[in-house]
């Protein structure tokens, strides 16, 4: 990914932090699940991609929390301070010795890297001989019934894509780690309308890295994909989160 897309994905996210905990429900409940999977840990833990921070308080005494984007670092400190220690910097070039961290956390925030072999490489380096990490990654599946009604029309997606888990997989292999668990995870949002669903991606900072892509949709083109779109049985509008859960040993 060349820098000025991270710089233009830090700014976009920087623009959400303020009304990002207001926003962003599902999220909070997949970090919750990959919060229940984490094994207790006294030591040194690092959080990649902390966001407002909401999680990163919890994960113990000594943490540090890292962020692209300058945005979410201020409202994360605003909210609460020094109980971390607050980073702005590429989780494909952590700013850390080797051997660091005891422990490694993420939720929802690798699948903005270069590369699962770089960002998986860098992982296992920072931690100690003895360290473990908790990983939640959207994966390939994410956002179907939207691809599909895309499909339908013939219309490229105004979508990132996503690894599949195998190419995960494939670079925790390739870097080193144990794994010691996996797990696919999926969590279902839901809508009244298109609009209301193309919005909550939008809002949380999460839509296409492509400056292109996000240019607004005509109204023929929303009316087109709406009447694509795949309903449940109560007429709403779905959209699901597949993510990959892995715990990991050096």
């Amino acid at each position: 990914m060349a820098l000025k897309h991270k710089n233009d994905i830090a700014e976009r996210f920087s623009k959400a932090a303020n009304r990002y905990d207001d926003i962003a429900a599902i999220q909070v409940t997949l970090a919750n699940k990959a919060l229940a999977h984490r094994q207790h840990c006294e030591g040194v833990v690092l959080d990649i991609g902390c966001a407002t921070g909401q999680h990163t308080v919890r994960l113990g005494a000594n943490v540090y929390g890292l962020d692209l984007a300058m945005g979410m670092l201020q409202k994360a400190k605003h909210s609460f301070g020094s109980r971390a220690a607050w980073l702005n910097a590429d989780m494909d070039a952590l700013p850390f010795q080797p051997h660091s961290f005891d422990q490694v956390f993420s939720s929802m925030a690798l699948q903005w890297s270069d590369s699962p072999v770089q960002v998986m490489r860098e992982i296992h380096r920072v931690l100690k001989p003895t360290g473990n990490a908790t990983l939640l990654i959207p994966v390939k599946g994410s956002f179907h019934q939207l691809y599909s009604a895309y499909k339908t029309l013939g219309l490229a997606p105004k979508l990132n894509s996503q690894l599949s888990e195998a190419d995960w997989l494939n670079a925790i292999k390739y870097s080193g780690f144990t794994l010691k668990n996996t797990d696919i995870v999926v969590e279902t949002d839901t809508f009244t309308n298109l609009v209301a669903l193309l919005s909550s991606i939008s809002k949380i900072g999460a839509a296409s890295s492509d400056k292109a892509d996000r240019a607004p949709l005509t109204r023929k083109t929303l009316d087109a994909l709406s009447a694509a779109y795949p309903l449940n049985k109560g007429g709403y509008f779905l959209l699901d989160y597949r993510c990959l859960l892995v715990t990991l040993e050096k």
